[in-house]
């Protein structure tokens, strides 16, 4: 399904502009109000706006392995932007008068909650394909020690996101050729970008101790001309140990 997740987003905002257009009639039709030119052009601006603004904010990004709340929230955030654009539209043509406020005001509320309720079970069906490994994606992880180890085990327990996993990389050599959770040590992590072109891997954990900081920039470094998604680990353990707590300088977060 990776070949056409393209035409995958191009249908999901297509249909998430469908939804903001429809709501605007069904609202008319519930209220007795006629669906004249004024509201047909309100409904069509809407739509073309949601197109826009979803993709301002992002909202088509991939979401694998992310929380729900955010999505709902770019969502929202989205769709507030294609309301401030609408009320602005309005307000230079003049053209507010002549507008139910209840059936606006309710379209400005429900169609956010249609666009959430719409990506809730476009999730559940991703989740149910991923489950019977439909849409999946493959995974490899950098650091074969207590921090790699809880990256793998988290997500071999979450299924729904389609991550399959593929090999661990390790500088240990005494860790070369055994197997973690079902999972091989394959190699050093200086062959990592040979395996990643050869295997078409498409994501790269690196759940590197912190000590090994050098190794993760070179890894980072080497693997920006494939076409793999590399993710850092922070090694979270020694903050806990630590009893640290998360601080903001001028928008750094720092840990105390």
């Amino acid at each position: 399904m990776r070949r056409y997740h393209v035409w995958l987003v191009v249908v999901q905002r297509f249909v998430d502009a469908l939804v903001v257009w429809a709501g605007l009639p069904t609202l008319c039709w519930l209220n007795d109000q006629v669906f004249n030119q004024p509201y047909q052009l309100a409904a069509i601006l809407g739509g073309i706006l949601t197109w826009v603004a979803m993709g301002a904010v992002d909202a088509y990004r991939p979401w694998r392995g992310a929380n729900y709340w955010q999505e709902s929230r770019v969502l929202t955030g989205g769709w507030l932007l294609a309301v401030a654009m609408l009320l602005a539209i309005a307000w230079l043509t003049k053209t507010t008068e002549i507008y139910s406020r209840l059936i606006v005001g309710t379209w400005f509320i429900v169609a956010p909650l249609a666009l959430i309720a719409l990506h809730a079970l476009e999730r559940k069906a991703m989740r149910f394909l991923r489950r019977h490994g439909r849409n999946t994606r493959t995974a490899i992880i950098l650091g074969a020690g207590s921090l790699g180890q809880e990256v793998a085990q988290r997500i071999q327990e979450s299924e729904w996101m389609g991550i399959r996993l593929l090999a661990f990389f390790d500088d240990d050599k005494r860790r070369v050729g055994k197997e973690i959770a079902g999972v091989p040590v394959v190699d050093s992590c200086e062959h990592v970008k040979e395996y990643v072109q050869e295997h078409d891997v498409d994501k790269v954990f690196l759940a590197l101790p912190m000590r090994s900081e050098s190794r993760s920039r070179e890894v980072f470094d080497d693997l920006q001309d494939t076409t793999a998604s590399v993710y850092w680990v922070p090694d979270i353990f020694i903050f806990e140990m630590l009893q640290a707590r998360e601080q903001d300088i001028g928008g750094l977060p720092v840990f105390a």
